[in-house]
């Protein structure tokens, strides 16, 4: 009896973790000798929604971070649609997110001599219902030596 209850629990487990997904891939840009784009996109499962960066009272704000390296950037997020806004009724927190899909840039620059970009994306998607916990990905930028797109997927841990 409790392997049985063991086992439904579990595909009940992934089932509603598979319901929750966000699909995210990188690629870097190169635009110039010394500068390029990082690349994020983000597809959320149906129903699902990804929290923006300045979202309020949430698990996990979307935060893009990058290791420390000889490069500079602009220190912005820039998304290719605006967030829907709205106010949580029980904690009056002003919640921002995108739901099906976003892809979100960030700009660098003084990359000569840079071969790779490291970092993680950390985020949390939730729908009318429920929230999955914070996920954390890591990830490594390969920067070409000229103007080409190298794309992968990402996975959480």
């Amino acid at each position: 009896m409790k392997r049985k209850l063991f086992i439904v629990l579990a595909l009940l487990g992934v089932a509603f973790t598979s319901l929750a997904q966000v699909d995210w891939t990188c690629s870097f840009v190169k635009t110039g000798d010394a500068t390029g784009e990082a690349v994020f996109k983000a597809v959320m499962s149906p129903g699902w929604h990804l929290y923006a960066s300045d979202a309020e009272g949430v698990p996990a704000p979307l935060k893009i971070s990058f290791e420390n390296g000889a490069f500079e950037s602009d220190g912005r997020l820039e998304a290719d649609k605006g967030v829907t806004v709205a106010v949580d009724e029980l904690t009056g927190c002003r919640q921002t997110w995108w739901a099906d899909s976003v892809t979100i840039v960030k700009k660098f620059r003084n990359l000569r001599n840079v071969e790779v970009i490291k970092g993680s994306i950390r985020y949390s998607a939730c729908d009318n219902n429920s929230c999955m916990p914070p996920k954390r990905l890591d990830f490594i930028l390969k920067v070409p030596s000229h103007d080409t797109r190298q794309a992968r997927a990402l996975r959480p841990e």
